[in-house]
């Protein structure tokens, strides 16, 4: 990553941890430092060589630089965060995901004001005590990518339903030449399509983790965790993720999915940027569909939008008023959509679209019953306690079931220690 200069000041790098803290500004009369957190290549790379946040905020406020933090994953993050917040070091600005918001509440400030907070699709999600207290930077949907050749080979349409899909994997590895779906399990997060969305979809309710905080046995036969997980545990069951999903981890299984090792790979919009510097830019093989979550065509075809790159003020610093104008800047001004270009991502912002033309196509793929968006909140704060009181880990359980252990008896260890938690929390 290219190196910026300060005028008459050397820029500084500081690498801690694996955390990659970066100062830039064209100008020495800079007297408010704003500390900007952020998560992913692409971010940090608009944000700080591309078109660089300082020198563009600068036309804005010429008394202000951004001091970019990057962080190649929010699990890292999440983990820094923690430390940070015990020690009362927080940077200015937070960058979270929905889940995040809950955890962090207390220390969060009142965006409330923001004219970015009134035009924000998502700001009724992100509150506390009726106060907005973070903004959804772009929303995040959830697709399949998939060689488009490989397909062709076997005659596989655009699957329609969940049997059409696992059934066309399921040939893919009859035929033996390719592994059907890339997963890197060694990293638990990359589980997350399976393991952390399925019971919303099923319960085709974004607000499920916060249903399963007011109930004692939510992982109960009947239930929509317990259903979803039986499906994704039949998938799983039919190893069709190759010969060791748990020794790679996401990186790998993308540079394999770019190899043609593989016929498909899961991922959020995020992973656009990434498959496409892999493939060196040409995406002709390149296909994209919504994870056909129904058993009928005629059906709704349910997929999860989640809000992320939620932008947060941390209420204790001694640039709030700072902060707050740059968030309000960041999320209305014309450095947005073109953010939002580089990265491949979908505004949050009304007034403000972004057409990604590689997804254009997506929705028509569709036949039957429409496309209907669950809207995931990630869980709320009575949710968050009992996960964090049991150590409650969708995504570790998804390894777990990968390397074949028996779901019925983690399903039960659950429902009694999410009961017992209901009672010591509440």
């Amino acid at each position: 990553m290219k190196s910026k200069f300060l005028l008459l000041i050397t820029f500084t790098v500081l690498i801690v941890g694996g955390v990659f803290a970066a100062g830039q500004s064209d100008s020495v009369e800079a007297k408010t430092v704003i500390k900007f957190p952020v998560v992913g290549d692409s971010v940090y790379d608009y944000l700080n060589d591309v078109n660089n946040v300082t020198n563009a905020y600068s036309k804005e406020e010429s008394g202000v630089v951004i001091e970019l933090e990057y962080f190649n994953s929010s699990t890292k993050y999440y983990e820094m965060m923690k430390i940070r917040n015990s020690a009362n070091e927080m940077s200015d600005l937070t960058y979270m995901k929905p889940w995040m918001v809950t955890k962090f509440s207390d220390f969060l400030a009142d965006l409330s004001d923001l004219d970015a907070a009134k035009k924000n699709k998502f700001s009724d999600m992100m509150t506390k005590d009726g106060k907005v207290i973070g903004l959804a930077s772009y929303v995040q949907n959830e697709f399949v990518y998939y060689r488009k050749s490989i397909f062709k080979e076997y005659g596989i349409a655009i699957p329609q339903t969940w049997n059409e899909m696992v059934e066309a994997f399921e040939l893919i590895k009859e035929k033996g030449e390719y592994i059907p779906i890339m997963m890197g399990a060694k990293d638990a997060w990359s589980t997350y399509p399976f393991n952390e969305f399925m019971p919303s979809l099923v319960a085709n309710d974004g607000n499920y983790w916060n249903v399963m905080a007011s109930q004692d046995e939510p992982f109960s036969e009947g239930t929509p965790f317990y259903e979803s997980y039986q499906i994704i545990d039949e998938l799983y069951s039919k190893k069709l993720f190759g010969p060791d999903p748990l020794g790679i981890g996401w990186n790998q299984a993308r540079n394999m999915f770019a190899a043609k090792q593989g016929a498909s790979i899961f991922g959020g919009v995020w992973a656009l940027t990434e498959i496409v510097a892999d493939m060196n830019g040409d995406m002709s093989d390149i296909g994209m569909f919504y994870m056909p979550m129904r058993d009928d065509v005629n059906s709704p075809l349910l997929t999860v939008a989640q809000p992320d790159g939620i932008l947060g003020v941390n209420g204790k610093s001694e640039n709030v008023e700072e902060a707050k104008k740059f968030v309000n800047w960041f999320l209305t001004s014309n450095y947005y959509p073109e953010y939002l270009k580089y990265t491949d991502r979908i505004s949050t912002i009304k007034g403000i679209e972004n057409p990604i033309p590689v997804l254009s196509a997506i929705p028509g793929q569709v036949k039957g019953g429409e496309v209907q968006f669950v809207v995931y909140d990630g869980g709320g704060e009575e949710f968050q306690a009992i996960v964090d009181d049991i150590q409650f880990n969708y995504k570790v359980m998804g390894q777990k079931m990968i390397a074949g252990e028996d779901l019925g008896t983690m399903l039960t260890e659950l429902n009694s220690k999410w009961k017992a938690a209901r009672e010591r929390l509440f």
